[in-house]
């Protein structure tokens, strides 16, 4: 896991960018994840993630809005540090949905955020990205400003406490097998 410069960065015709996310979000509080498996080649790619017993995510789901994720890389006098950022809009006022909101805002250790993005790469290695992974995010705001019964809410890497890391990308073998472990993570472990 050396932090030197070991090979070239070119386009990739055969899988060229595309913007912007799909319409789903897991939230993962950090309290409960107890473990964090990376590839062994790759500290940027996380093979699998444990939650505590009975514990799981929570699927976040838009209407043709919902996302917009960054990372953004800073220096200063204690290094090069990763804000992660995620802005997505939450479509309801219920009070079920603002007793979630207010949940969320007050989740001591943040959360960790696995959106699926709209590019992929050539075997789906980049399909799912991580946000969040080492120092969770925490809510900047959530704002119910247009009148409409939306909450625009922002998830970023506190100050201070921005990741060492870029944006990770959660990926098996295989798209269908990624997609297998992220989907697990919506279900609770009771064993």
């Amino acid at each position: 896991m050396g932090c030197e410069l070991s090979q070239d960065i070119l386009y990739d015709c055969t899988a060229p960018p595309i913007a912007g996310a799909l319409d789903d979000v897991i939230l993962i509080p950090r309290r409960v994840i107890t473990a964090i498996t990376l590839n062994s080649s790759n500290h940027l790619i996380v093979e699998g993630i444990t939650l505590e017993s009975g514990e799981r995510g929570y699927q976040y789901t838009g209407n043709g809005d919902l996302r917009n994720l960054s990372d953004q890389q800073m220096r200063d006098e204690y290094g090069v540090r990763w804000e992660h950022g995620f802005t997505f809009k939450i479509f309801g006022a219920t009070p079920v949905i603002k007793k979630e909101l207010e949940a969320l805002a007050n989740e001591p250790q943040g959360v960790v955020a696995i959106v699926r993005q709209n590019y992929q790469g050539t075997s789906g290695n980049s399909a799912y990205v991580v946000l969040g992974k080492d120092c969770g995010l925490q809510v900047r705001t959530a704002a119910n400003t247009e009148g409409k019964a939306v909450y625009n809410v922002e998830l970023f890497s506190s100050a201070g406490y921005e990741e060492p890391h870029p944006h990770a990308n959660i990926y098996l073998t295989s798209l269908a097998a990624t997609k297998l472990l992220v989907d697990a993570l919506l279900v609770a472990d009771t064993a």
